[in-house]
C-alpha cells in the first residue's frame, strides 16, 4: 500500500512494557504497508497543544505463530502445505515497528518550530508518513533549492529534496563511511554546489582524488615541488627529520622486528 503524508495512517501507536516512552516508541503496522529503515513519521499530538512528534524508524518485525519453530517442524515432518490466511485476513499475523523520537514540532506565531521530544505518544493513535513539510523543519533544511546547496533527495518514505541552508557552510562538515561507501562523491556533490553559489574552496588532497573535478569546475591544480615548493623554515624539526630518507632507513634499522609477550 502506498501511502502519501497525510492521505491515510500507516499504523497505531501499541502499548508495551516498554512504549511509549519519552524515546522509543512501537507501531503496530496497518496491514500490507511497508516502511524501510530511516523512514520518518508522524504522530499527531493532541493535549495542551496540538503538536506533532517525528520518529525515525529503526528496526521492525512480523508476529507469526504459524511460522514460529514447532510449527515449521511439525509442517516438514508431516510433509504437509502451509495454509494460513494472509496478513490482510489473519487475527495473529501484524508487524511491528519501533522508532526513536527525534523532534516534536509546534506552531508559534504562524511558524512551525522544533524542540526536544517533550509529549509522551497516545496509545492507539494513527501514525503518518512524516510529509515533505515535517521533513525539512526537522531536519533544518532550506525550501528553495536555489538559494541553498541540494546534495540529493531522501531514499525512504517521501522523496524530500535534501538542501542544506547556505549559513550550513559556516559549520563544520564530517563526512563518514566505510571504503566505497560514497564519501568521496558526496564531497564532489557539495563541492559542485559551493561552485554554483561563487563560494571559494581549497582541497588539500592528498590521495589526488578531486584533480579532475577541480579543472572541471574551473580551477587549478597545484603540486608540491613542481608548482610550489615549502620553505624548510616553516617545518617543524620533526617534519624536515621525516623527509630525510636516510635517517628514515637507519630507523627502520635500529627497531625491533618482532615482540613477545
Amino acid at each position: 500500500m502506498t501511502t502519501t503524508g497525510d492521505s491515510l495512517p500507516i499504523g497505531t501507536v501499541s502499548s508495551d512494557a516498554d512504549s511509549p516512552t519519552f524515546e522509543i516508541v512501537r507501531i503496530k503496522l496497518k496491514a500490507m504497508s511497508d516502511l524501510r529503515p530511516n523512514t520518518l513519521v508522524r504522530i499527531p499530538v493532541s493535549r495542551s497543544e496540538k503538536t506533532s512528534l517525528i520518529g525515525r524508524i529503526r528496526s521492525a518485525y512480523e508476529h507469526n505463530p504459524n511460522e514460529a519453530a514447532q510449527a515449521i517442524h511439525l509442517r516438514e515432518s508431516m510433509e504437509m502445505e502451509a495454509t494460513y490466511p494472509v496478513e490482510a485476513e489473519s487475527t495473529i499475523i501484524f508487524r511491528l515497528v519501533e522508532a526513536e523520537l527525534v523532534e516534536e514540532l509546534y506552531e508559534e506565531k504562524g511558524k512551525t518550530k522544533t524542540r526536544s521530544p517533550q509529549s509522551l505518544p497516545q496509545s492507539g493513535t494513527d501514525v503518518f508518513l512524516a510529509t515533505d513539510a515535517d521533513i525539512v523543519a526537522t531536519l533544518g533544511l532550506a525550501t528553495d533549492a536555489g538559494k541553498g546547496l541540494y546534495i540529493g533527495d531522501t531514499i525512504s518514505g517521501l522523496t524530500t529534496k535534501i538542501v542544506l541552508k547556505r549559513e550550513a557552510i559556516q559549520r563544520h562538515f564530517f563526512i563518514g563511511g566505510t571504503t566505497g561507501s560514497g564519501k568521496s562523491y558526496a564531497m564532489g556533490v557539495l563541492a559542485e554546489e559551493l561552485r554554483k553559489h561563487d563560494l571559494p574552496i581549497v582541497f588539500l588532497d592528498t590521495q589526488d582524488e578531486y584533480s579532475a573535478l577541480v579543472e572541471k569546475l574551473g580551477g587549478a591544480v597545484r603540486v608540491p615541488g613542481k608548482d610550489f615548493n615549502i620553505r624548510i623554515s616553516s617545518l617543524t624539526d620533526r617534519e624536515v627529520i621525516a623527509l630525510i630518507p636516510a635517517i628514515q632507513r637507519v630507523r627502520l634499522a635500529t627497531e625491533p622486528c618482532c615482540s613477545s609477550l
